[in-house]
């Protein structure tokens, strides 16, 4: 249960080794909390490493008090653990080096939004992270799904896209798949999303120089609420589509897909034979949501 220095005389307890490393590091964070909530033995492909790094980037800003770079839009194919990343993992480490950080996570349905949140409370209450971490103490009279608390101001407050967020302000804002596949068939309700988004959601902020808004999700139509965020200044955009296409973003991670992945994104949660089935689904299906581009070639009809 430890480990001696024995040259300097000091002990340092192996929980405190831990906590040390994983507030220095997202990605060292989800490593060691994974088995948490997921039992099945992870793959750490290229991608965890690189959008945590990425989020940790911008985390570090808000510890610092600076002006943010610019807001984040990730688009990535389902199924490659980008909630688990952002919605799960990210806050409960945000309190790990700003316990008074207040999150805003929002989802197409509120259920999700609530399944997303208490898998947070979950890393947050168990014996490992009240170990490594025993500053973090949540409150016992705000601790509910859609709103849990702790005792230096932090919060993470869950809500479906058209909720009420009047009161609320965040020091990040994650929009984890804000629209689902039914709402892309609508142009009313794209709109009616993309109008909260811009005009409720998006005045949720601490601090608008500072606080981060982060959008991720599959791509399920052109007017989604992926292009509504890249007409906006200020902007990073990601995108990792299941295989090499020009749509990869920054182009500069063609690399991964070259070296590791034999032109995909993850081999071994989406290989050629996954990705094969799910184009039987149908070109429109699979051009916006693995390809990322919801215009397929030679046109798609709806």
């Amino acid at each position: 249960d430890t480990i001696g220095l024995t040259k300097t005389g000091i002990n340092v307890q192996e929980h405190q080794l831990v906590a040390s490393i994983c507030r220095d590091s997202f990605y060292a964070f989800v490593q060691e909390f994974w088995d948490i909530l997921i039992p099945q033995k992870p793959v750490w492909n290229w991608h965890i490493e690189y959008l945590c790094n990425e989020l940790q980037q911008m985390a570090e800003r808000i510890f610092r008090d600076e002006d943010k770079k610019y807001d984040l839009v990730v688009n990535v194919p389902p199924g490659t653990t980008k909630s688990t990343i952002m919605s799960v993992m990210f806050p409960a480490w945000l309190w790990t080096r700003m316990p008074s950080c207040r999150y805003i996570g929002a989802s197409h349905a509120e259920k999700l939004a609530l399944d997303l949140s208490m898998k947070c409370r979950d890393i947050i209450k168990s014996d490992k992270y009240r170990l490594c971490f025993p500053e973090v103490i949540l409150r016992d009279d705000q601790d509910t799904k859609t709103k849990f608390q702790n005792t230096a101001g932090g919060y993470r407050y869950a809500i479906g896209v058209d909720g009420a967020v009047i009161g609320m302000h965040a020091d990040v804002v994650v929009l984890d798949d804000p629209i689902d596949v039914n709402s892309a068939t609508s142009m009313a309700l794209l709109k009616k999303t993309n109008y909260w988004i811009d005009s409720q959601l998006s005045n949720r902020k601490v601090s608008k120089s500072v606080s981060v808004m982060i959008l991720v999700m599959q791509r399920l139509h052109q007017d989604d609420p992926t292009t509504l965020f890249l007409k906006r200044k200020k902007i990073r955009h990601i995108c990792l589509p299941a295989e090499r296409s020009e749509k990869i973003s920054p182009p500069e991670l063609v690399k991964y897909y070259t070296k590791l992945g034999g032109r995909l994104l993850d081999p071994v949660r989406l290989s050629h034979d996954v990705l094969e089935e799910e184009k039987q689904k149908g070109q429109y299906y699979f051009a916006s949501q693995f390809a990322q581009d919801p215009v397929p070639a030679g046109g798609g009809m709806f």
